[in-house]
């Protein structure tokens, strides 16, 4: 606005100037000089005029410059932005994700927890000498083992007896076992030591009901006649591991008829 006003400040400035040319002819010397005074105030000023459009000019281009400038850094601002916004909802989208998956794999844990605690719990009940006292097998939050009373409390493992001690780590054995959905081979070493005889007829009975294969290397004392025909129907082969000498540290294994 002030530099168009000034613009037209200068165009009639130069307009006066010259008719002062045009009126000056045929005057005295004394008028010409008080009009060609006045002209050259009317010329100074006039660049005065020009000099003020062109700064003006310089600071319209330098605001237009700084306009583009800050143009392009509010574009870049609006920019980063929606990166800022596309990472915060990745950021977000991948909190909800890793608590997703922790509650997953916390419930998981706890189902298949429970899924061995209820397999457990059930092979104890049938190898027990003492079904009436016990409720079942508890895995503690440490994932220690402890069992539970008819009265529901847990009783620390160690303070079992001996047998009861093996026939609690049967069961849990067993239990991981059949958790586990395919149930692997069971291999068992001695298992009847330390077992007194309705802990060793109950053990020997629920031989049969697990759903895989089971392979017991045993004594004759782990299977006497009246406890081997429990499970006799559900053999599939015998072998003997017999010894070649007293003086050799060698063995053969021969299949029994």
């Amino acid at each position: 606005m002030e530099r168009d006003c000034l613009q037209s400040e200068l165009e009639k400035i130069k307009i006066d100037a010259y008719r002062l040319r045009i009126e000056t002819t045929g005057i005295d010397r004394e008028e010409a000089q008080a009009i060609w005074q006045t002209v050259g105030e009317a010329e100074q000023t006039a660049r005065q005029k020009k000099e003020q459009i062109e700064r003006l000019n310089k600071e319209i281009e330098d605001l237009k410059k700084d306009e583009e400038k800050q143009r392009r850094e509010i574009e870049k601002l609006a920019t980063q932005d929606k990166q800022t916004e596309t990472l915060a909802k990745q950021a977000k989208l991948a909190r909800s994700l890793y608590e997703a998956t922790d509650e997953l794999i916390e419930w998981r844990t706890e189902e298949r927890k429970q899924t061995i605690e209820d397999k457990t719990s059930e092979i104890h009940r049938q190898v027990t000498n003492k079904p009436e006292e016990y409720q079942g097998i508890k895995i503690q939050p440490d994932y220690t083992l402890g069992v539970k009373n008819a009265v529901g409390q847990i009783i620390d493992p160690e303070t079992l007896s001996a047998g009861e001690k093996e026939a609690l780590a049967f069961a849990f054995i067993t239990g991981l076992n059949l958790a586990s959905g395919t149930a692997a081979p069971l291999i068992m070493d001695t298992p009847f030591g330390h077992l007194d005889t309705k802990h060793q007829k109950n053990l020997i009975k629920s031989l049969p009901e697990i759903p895989s294969q089971v392979i017991v290397l045993a004594t004759d004392r782990d299977f006497p006649p009246h406890l081997l025909g429990i499970v006799q129907p559900h053999i599939a082969g015998t072998l003997n591991i017999r010894r070649l000498g007293a003086t050799e540290d060698t063995s053969v294994v021969e299949e029994k008829e």
